[in-house]
């Protein structure tokens, strides 16, 4: 079992990993959209959208919280709310899905997610539905059923912050999806 440095919850210690594992694919022409990304203080330090933004030829992240790091472009705002437009070669929404509807969520990705990009998803096992914890089995047919929208998606496990097979999946959940022959409505 991993130890989860000293100092830092489970999430924040998946989150940075997660963060690790999304850098290593991304490319210096790519163009990539964060929802979700918080507000520069919390739980990813360096490991998360600076590290990524520094890396890629442009990065946006979208949060309702006020975001305290101006070294890229953020908007404030309620991605729900928030007129998109544009494509993006890869679409990061880490630990957001039970904070927004997730079908608009989803759709929204599919549709500004440009052909051949990638679109991340995850969420732990803090999701409470009706005053009960969602299992990890219940997180993975949740996805499985919104990632319709998408031509491919692959769903991992999250154990002690490593990225394992579905079948395995113990502390959360992560999605890759893509839409090889690209989208047709935008």
């Amino acid at each position: 079992m991993i130890q989860v440095p000293e100092g830092m919850t489970n999430q924040e210690y998946h989150r940075n990993y997660l963060y690790l594992s999304i850098l290593d694919e991304c490319k210096s022409t790519d163009e990539i959209l964060e929802i979700g990304c918080g507000d520069g203080t919390g739980d990813c330090g360096i490991l998360g959208p600076p590290m990524i933004a520094k890396k890629v030829y442009d990065y946006v992240g979208i949060d309702r919280k006020r975001y305290n790091n101006p070294s890229f472009n953020f908007v404030q705002a309620d991605i729900e709310e928030y007129g998109l437009t544009g494509m993006y070669d890869k679409i990061i929404a880490l630990y957001v899905v039970q904070y927004v509807s997730p079908e608009n969520l989803f759709k929204l990705a599919s549709e500004h997610l440009s052909p051949g990009g990638k679109a991340y998803f995850s969420e732990g096992l803090n999701w409470v539905q009706g005053g009960e914890r969602v299992t990890a089995s219940e997180i993975c047919e949740f996805f499985r059923q919104g990632m319709a929208v998408f031509d491919h998606c692959e769903i991992f496990g999250i154990e002690d912050g490593i990225i394992v097979p579905e079948a395995q999946a113990k502390t959360g959940v992560f999605v890759i999806a893509s839409n090889q022959e690209g989208n047709d409505e935008n």
